[in-house]
């Protein structure tokens, strides 16, 4: 999923639905760990937030282009979704083993 359909679930969905980021292949040596993951996304989303809160309002009144996920439009980290279920797993399947795949499965069902 790109950054910016993850961006647009999480400030546009009134359900508040849970999320899901699966670090999988964390069997290869060059994956990124789930820390590493968690903190290139809080930079990016900084950047679509600093993006959106700069972008010149529409030309039908719409103000809605401007909304971000922090108060501040600039800087985020991960509680500023407080109200919000965002996990992440680690995963990987190789060989017929299945690390991580509980987790997956434990929150597709909750």
């Amino acid at each position: 999923m790109s950054l910016n359909c993850f961006y647009d679930i999480a400030l546009n969905t009134t359900k508040k639905v849970p999320i899901l980021v699966a670090c999988h292949k964390q069997d290869l040596t060059l994956a990124k760990s789930e820390q590493v993951i968690r903190s290139t996304l809080e930079k990016e989303i900084g950047l679509v937030n600093k993006s959106r809160s700069a972008a010149l309002k529409g030309t039908d009144g719409d103000e809605s282009r401007n909304a971000t996920l922090t108060e501040t439009g600039t800087d985020f980290i991960w509680t500023d979704l407080s109200g919000r279920k965002i996990d992440f797993a680690t995963s990987a399947a190789f060989d017929g083993a299945d690390v991580g795949i509980d987790a997956i499965r434990s929150f597709v069902r909750d």
